[in-house]
């Protein structure tokens, strides 16, 4: 295997990336690059000349797939197992800007190639086989490489249908399926993001598709943007890769970084760091609202526009998980490093929370009590009743919604107006 990829923005050749015989991984930015571009990640910093180590392969190995997910895309591709051959094999269309291509490959063209669009069982029947054929049609050149450990596929996504992009053409859209562990997790997230838009969270853009006999999520990618036929592409690194540290630590309570850890690498970068830092404060409190013990330092990203230069990006994978026995009833960040259940965060200890990444308190408090009030609301008004009718599925949206409105009604982490 040859062990060297050229990485590109677009057309630009941004620099090169190896490994040598020890297996350390090694990147250093081209000369035209360094005069003209952008440090790609806070631990990828232009004007150091060549750059080696654990963060250079955190960084790099945090685009990939996990879990089962990836186990099967390395059966299919009869890899080595190592993070660097399936770079190798995946790297044309990642998340974010970044192609990684082999020597002498060029790089995927502005205009990409796609499939003519999937008819209805054509694409459901793709969706059911994605937990055992995560790469679709090799043989085709196409392909997927979507960071997390859920059944996914990158598609495009137009009016006039739903394409497969081949050989490194950009996606805009992501298709979710639940699994056989979380039958009703797609219903489940499509609630909790439209939810989180009502309260005022930037977050992705979401749909709830049925394909056949298949439900899907559609996630419109914030990092695309389509216009006249073609797909742009915006940079962006997750705070597992923007920390340079492996995703097995993407949980706090697995040695991991904490609200306050993330909140001062985003500090670091963050063109507006005072507004993405009460964005930070917003999202946690939203999590401790909804009962999602799932946002951890791989669900949080930073996105790079040539315009803004880097900020928070919109919200993705949020989830009322306490719905699920089987998930662990500690979040994700800890309060104040602390491992308590959700329902023994005080409010003191949430206050205490909220000063330990910056935010006054005043306005954080203010803000989370509208959240709540908001929430509230809204899903007692939320209704899914025209698309799904009198299915099974009504009564499994229905059940999330009481889930739901349990949870933010009982917790008692808020402050009252009086006590601050």
């Amino acid at each position: 295997m040859n062990k060297r990829l050229n990485v590109y923005y677009g057309k630009r050749e941004v620099g090169e990336l190896w490994v040598d015989q020890a297996e350390i991984y090694h990147f250093r930015y081209t000369r035209e690059w360094e005069r003209k571009g952008f440090s790609i990640g806070r631990v990828l910093p232009c004007g150091c000349g060549e750059l080696h180590g654990r963060e250079v392969e955190y960084f790099w190995s945090n685009i990939l797939p996990e879990g089962i997910c990836r186990e099967s895309i390395e059966r299919e591709l009869r890899t080595d197992g190592s993070d660097f051959a399936l770079l190798c094999e995946l790297g044309k269309e990642v998340a974010g800007a970044l192609s990684l291509v082999k020597p002498g490959d060029e790089p995927p063209a502005s205009r990409g190639s796609y499939s003519a669009v999937l008819k209805e069982e054509e694409l459901s029947a793709r969706l059911r086989n994605l937990p055992h054929r995560p790469i679709l049609h090799r043989n085709e050149r196409w392909s997927l490489s979507l960071a997390g450990a859920q059944n996914k596929m990158a598609v495009l996504r137009t009016k006039e249908g739903i394409r497969m992009p081949r050989d490194g053409a950009a996606s805009n859209c992501i298709l979710k399926i639940a699994s056989a562990d979380f039958p009703d997790l797609v219903f489940n997230e499509f609630i909790c993001m439209r939810l989180a838009r009502e309260v005022g969270l930037p977050c992705a853009r979401v749909d709830l598709l049925r394909i056949g006999d298949v439900w899907a999520l559609a996630v419109e990618r914030y990092d695309r943007h389509l216009h006249a036929g073609l797909v742009q592409r915006f940079h962006q690194q997750d705070f597992c890769q923007m920390l340079g540290i492996p995703h097995s630590l993407k949980y706090e309570f697995h040695g991991g970084p904490g609200l306050q850890e993330c909140t001062q690498a985003m500090r670091e970068i963050s063109a507006l760091p005072v507004e993405d830092a009460f964005l930070l404060g917003q999202w946690y409190t939203f999590n401790l609202l909804i009962g999602n013990m799932d946002g951890h330092a791989k669900n949080i990203s930073m996105l790079y526009k040539p315009q803004s230069g880097w900020r928070l990006s919109p919200f993705y994978d949020l989830v009322h998980t306490v719905v699920y026995e089987d998930i662990r009833g500690v979040t994700a960040m800890l309060p104040c490093g602390r491992e308590v259940n959700l329902r023994r965060i005080t409010p003191s200890l949430w206050q205490s929370t909220m000063q330990s990444i910056g935010l006054p308190l005043r306005p954080i408090c203010s803000s989370a009590r509208e959240m709540k009030n908001t929430l509230l609301s809204s899903i007692s008004d939320f209704s899914l009743t025209e698309r799904l009718g009198r299915s099974p599925q009504s009564d499994v949206v229905r059940r999330l919604l009481r889930s739901l409105e349990n949870c933010v009604r009982s917790a008692g982490f808020l402050p009252t107006a009086e006590s601050e």
